[in-house]
């Protein structure tokens, strides 16, 4: 039946369509090789069977030539067709290595901006300290033989040493904050240009002693009300000012405006160093970017302006960059000026006034911070205070002389009993249990804050703060609505 009408066009077109298409579904190759096998083996089969192949065989050429065909373009579609998966294989391949070429140069850039950005936390955390510590043991070894100007200006160092630290870690903890959208803000209307004034005083004390840098300031305003966070306003003209003392060559111009139509405030630095190349002009308020101008070793985490964009943001302002000519780089924010109130000066005043208490108690392990507590309460007006160095001899003063302070300020983490411990036993004491409470703790740690929510009358105060930050949870705490 194999070659019953052989002669027929139509067949033989059927029949190569057909083989085509079935080798080509049962894998070309293999098929080709099998299909070829069997139809020698039928022909000799025949001839085993009759003898010899039809006399009219001379005729079947044109239909085995045609089948030999269908046989070699079905190899060679199944040659090609390999050879394109394999073309299609390397491509992938090289795709894929260029991908991890890709991620390698990010990792080695990760690294070294890694590298980079622990080198620079350690300057900035190694300098105040190697001032505050070199400063303070000289004060405590030759107290006796300074005078009192000298004391006062070696303390003054320290001082402006520790706020340069306390600023840096600030800065530092922000980020996670900021990460998680948790920037707090305390707005309350305040002067910008005393904020001015007073970080600029600051930088000149700390970083113009040994330098012959000028800074001036250009401003015809009596005041400048704003509604904002205090200490954040003050982070954010630190933070320019210290960038630009540390690359300009002489002259720092500060300048305070208003613009009436807008009602607005423009403050504006500009100093005469290197400048900042123009297209990183927007880059360098993205985290941890520093300019390739300005990356020289002079320090930085590359967070400043970061933080200081998101500040002035939260206030409703904008914050930019530019050059100036013939060299140096200028940095502007606006912030909304303050119109809601009239007697402004009145208002503020009393804002943080210290709320009428007396007996408070204070825990911590640290005499150091037992000491600093002790100093801004003292600063803040409250006089009648009793410490302890551990929670339990607290607890035992508490019960044994049914004493009921309007205040307790304890610290988290300490020996023998913790803060939340101490705040469980307190608990079960029913006049101690409304008691106004503040836990002091340098831990973000959300699984251990999260125990905190059942204790009545309570606030977290994390570390570090100042005297601000515990009036105002002072005020918080024991002011009724």
């Amino acid at each position: 039946m194999f070659l019953v009408n052989y002669t027929s066009y139509a067949w033989q077109s059927n029949v190569i369509l057909g083989l085509f298409w079935l080798i080509l579904i049962t894998d070309w190759l293999s098929f080709s090789v099998i299909l070829s096998s069997g139809t020698l083996l039928g022909l000799l089969f025949y001839k085993y069977r009759h003898g010899d192949l039809p006399d009219d065989m001379l005729y079947y050429k044109d239909t085995f030539i045609n089948l030999a065909w269908a046989v070699v373009i079905a190899i060679l579609f199944s040659r090609k067709r390999e050879l394109l998966e394999k073309i299609k294989e390397l491509k992938k391949i090289n795709k894929l290595n260029k991908k991890i070429n890709k991620k390698n140069k990010q990792l080695k850039k990760a690294l070294a901006s890694k590298t980079e950005f622990l080198n620079n936390v350690s300057h900035e955390i190694r300098t105040p300290i190697q001032g505050i510590t070199t400063i303070s043991e000289h004060l405590a070894q030759d107290w006796q033989k300074l005078d009192d100007n000298t004391r006062q200006f070696l303390a003054k160092k320290v001082a402006a040493n520790a706020t340069r630290l306390f600023s840096f870690i600030r800065t530092i903890l922000d980020l996670s904050r900021m990460n998680k959208g948790k920037l707090d803000m305390r707005f309350a209307p305040m002067s910008l240009l005393k904020s001015i004034i007073e970080i600029k005083e600051e930088c000149e004390d700390l970083y113009l002693d040994s330098r012959n840098v000028e800074i001036q300031f250009d401003n015809t305003l009596e005041d400048a009300w704003i509604n904002g966070d205090h200490e954040r306003v003050m982070q954010v003209i630190r933070n320019l000012l210290t960038n630009s003392i540390k690359f300009t060559k002489s002259v720092i111009k500060l300048s305070l405006q208003y613009n009436h139509d807008e009602q607005i405030y423009v403050f504006t630095i500009t100093d005469d160093g290197m400048g900042i190349p123009k297209k990183e002009l927007e880059e360098i308020f993205k985290p941890f970017v520093q300019s390739t101008l300005t990356k020289t070793g002079a320090g930085g985490t590359g967070l400043g302006l970061t933080i200081s964009r998101d500040i002035i943001k939260a206030h409703r302002g904008k914050i930019w960059a530019e050059n100036v000519e013939p060299s140096g780089a200028k940095f502007t924010f606006t912030i909304p000026a303050l119109t809601e109130f009239e007697n402004i000066s009145d208002f503020t005043k009393n804002t943080l006034k210290a709320p009428d208490i007396k007996n408070i108690i204070i825990i911590d392990d640290e005499t150091s911070v037992l000491m600093s507590i002790e100093m801004m309460l003292h600063k803040i007006g409250y006089h009648d205070l009793k410490m302890f160095s551990d929670a339990k001899s607290a607890i035992l003063f508490l019960e044994s002389n049914e004493f009921i302070p309007d205040l307790i300020i304890v610290d988290l983490m300490m020996p023998k009993m913790n803060g939340i411990d101490f705040l469980s036993e307190i608990s079960n004491i029913s006049q101690l249990k409304s008691v106004p409470k503040l836990l002091q703790t340098g831990s973000h740690d959300h699984n251990l804050l999260s125990k905190l929510g059942s204790f009545e009358n309570l606030k977290i105060l994390h570390k570090p703060f100042n005297t601000e930050d515990l009036l105002e949870n002072i005020i918080k705490l024991t002011t009724k609505n």
